[in-house]
């Protein structure tokens, strides 16, 4: 299949909400700044909760499977509480003070408004990111790798699923668009590149996975566990016990739709590069044109054999 996007539009839909923000105000269309505002506000409520139904999905199976004792002697690691972390989060009051900002005509006052409110949300970010490595390896070690998967699988679909929905009904670029934003709110730059098959979006740095081995959580003192190869973690071995989210989210649009929406499977330039780590460093999220496209491997290495034939979303 031929190219779907230039180069100049691949690198337009890859640019922060935050500048886009900047670059509206400055230019004097604040209805498009309220707009990019308003949503990014929505992306930051959303992905502070979901990582707070992650951790009551890991911390309640601690607590109910493995008993208080197993709560209190992982929760030593936490360092911090819901009440330090809380005003990180964005709320309505200060959406406002955002729409107050763009209204008005002080650049610089927006600017340093938008670089705090990246701060914090980042900062409760990575707290959180921290702190979901060490519960879910506490689970994969006291409690065995089905019950990590099962967990997982809890918390997959509250996120997950509205990627699927996008997918199946909206356009390819919706499609896109709307895995660029999942992957922003990580906080790193993106890179963005399209072949034939497929365009895929890289983090680069990673802010999710990656970050965690650079910060030495699976190093001593913390130790947090390291899986062993299985479809959980691609077959992967010596597998970092937070990406086992991303074979989940694989392995619940295959059950549901027959394939997976987004490959995070390494790809297969990852694989041919030498030194390449998966899980160490930063990896490719692929939207394929054509599902019948994806890779056997994507789905042998996950437990499942690529169906014959697929059908694609209606407006793709």
């Amino acid at each position: 299949m031929s190219r779907l996007f230039t180069d100049e539009e691949l690198q337009e839909m890859i640019i922060p909400s935050s500048t886009r923000i900047r670059d509206a105000f400055k230019s004097g269309d604040k209805e498009t700044a309220k707009k990019l505002w308003d949503k990014m506000v929505d992306d930051y409520i959303y992905a502070f909760e979901l990582r707070v139904d992650w951790d009551k999905a890991f911390t309640d199976y601690i607590y109910n499977h493995l008993g208080g004792d197993a709560l209190y002697e992982v929760w030593r690691y936490r360092g911090w509480t819901e009440e330090q972390i809380a005003p990180m989060k964005i709320t309505e009051e200060r959406r406002k003070k955002g729409m107050d900002l763009i209204d008005g005509n002080d650049y610089d006052a927006l600017d340093k408004f938008m670089e705090r409110e990246y701060f914090l949300f980042r900062h409760s970010h990575d707290k959180r990111c921290e702190w979901e490595a060490k519960i879910m390896g506490y689970v994969y070690e006291n409690a065995g790798p089905e019950a990590l998967w099962k967990t997982m699988s809890s918390v997959t679909p509250h996120y997950w699923q509205h990627m699927i929905d996008v997918t199946v009904n909206g356009t390819f670029k919706e499609a896109v668009l709307e895995q660029i934003g999942g992957l922003e709110t990580h906080g790193e730059p993106l890179e963005i590149m399209e072949d034939d098959e497929k365009v895929v979006v890289w983090m680069r740095p990673c802010g999710s996975g990656q970050f965690l081995v650079d910060q030495g959580v699976y190093d001593a003192p913390q130790s947090c566990a390291r899986c062993k190869a299985c479809p959980q973690t691609w077959n992967i071995d010596n597998f970092p016990v937070y990406c086992v989210h991303a074979p989940q989210q694989e392995i619940l649009s295959i059950e549901q739709i027959g394939w997976p929406v987004m490959v995070n499977n390494p790809l297969p330039e990852e694989r041919n590069v030498p030194g390449y780590e998966f899980g160490r460093q930063s990896c490719g999220f692929a939207v394929y044109k054509d599902p019948n496209d994806i890779p056997a491997f994507v789905y042998e290495t996950l437990g499942y054999k690529k169906p014959a034939h697929v059908e694609k979303p209606a407006k793709w």
